[in-house]
């Protein structure tokens, strides 16, 4: 978790400054694909995805209970059930960061998350 934990710090830090999390993430998958790789390699991939999902989600809960003005969090704070999104949006970016991490010939992070956006949207309509 330590490891895990000091690549995921600029998340806290870039919330506070507005930064989109998908331009985070790819910021920490692309600065970080070493580390990643080492660690899922070693640990036959066991902890580190459920791992890395708690430490997102406590940092946007933080970001939430701290009250941080980012588009993301105020619009966490208007749901029925903050607790449960702030894990639901964690997770989808964890399983974003494993592919992205065990899948060679997966769209370069970039030009992924270029479409993510409307991708989500499109998705999200027929939920």
């Amino acid at each position: 978790g330590g490891v895990l934990t000091l690549i995921c710090a600029p998340i806290r830090e870039e919330l506070t400054k507005g930064i989109s999390l998908m331009t985070t993430i790819t910021h920490i998958v692309t600065s970080n694909q070493a580390q990643f790789r080492n660690m899922t390699r070693k640990n036959k991939r066991a902890a580190i995805y459920p791992d890395l999902t708690q430490i997102i989600a406590s940092i946007l809960k933080k970001a939430l209970l701290n009250t941080v003005r980012h588009p993301l969090i105020d619009r966490l704070s208007q749901t029925s059930e903050p607790d449960l999104m702030v894990f639901a949006y964690a997770g989808m970016f964890v399983g974003i960061i494993q592919k992205w991490n065990e899948t060679p010939g997966t769209p370069r992070v970039g030009a992924f998350s270029a479409n993510f956006k409307a991708d989500l949207l499109a998705l999200s309509s027929t939920l």
